[in-house]
This record gives C-alpha cells, structure tokens and sequence, in this order.
C-alpha cells in the first residue's frame, strides 16, 4: 500500500498516522511501567523518544501524572 492510499485511508476513519502512532505509545508506555521495570530512559528509547524528558512531557499529555508517578501507583496497589 503507498503512503498516500494509507493516508486516504486514514482520513476517511477520522484518524492520521501520527494519531495512530501516538496512541500506540501511550498504550505501550502504560503496559512497560505495569508490567516491567525498565528505566523509564529505557522506555523512552523503545517508544522512539528522543530523550526522557520528551517522552515525560507526551506521558504527561497522555495521563496528567509523571511516569514515575504512575508507576508508583501501579505498585502501591
């Protein structure tokens, strides 16, 4: 499929790729801090973040806490 079809494609569902690929973050940055304790730099890196500090301010966006935050919520439970 080209670039151009998938982007018809996408618009015609409402969405884009980058919405697609944010979502996919966000939802693989929940799973890593759930389920595993990688470095959050780590997670960074596997989410195709360009340092730690970007991927805080996009978890930030995402769910109004830190991602340290979270995590350690996710533990005290």
């Amino acid at each position: 499929m080209s670039v151009r079809t998938l982007q018809r494609k996408l618009k015609l569902e409402g969405s884009s790729f980058n919405e697609l690929f944010d979502r996919c973050r966000h939802h693989l940055a929940l799973k890593l801090l759930t389920e595993q304790q990688v470095p959050l730099i780590e997670i960074a890196f596997m989410l195709w973040f360009s340092d730690q500090s970007n991927f805080t301010r996009a978890f930030k966006r995402w769910t109004g806490i830190n991602p340290k935050d979270y995590r350690s919520k996710q533990h005290a439970c």
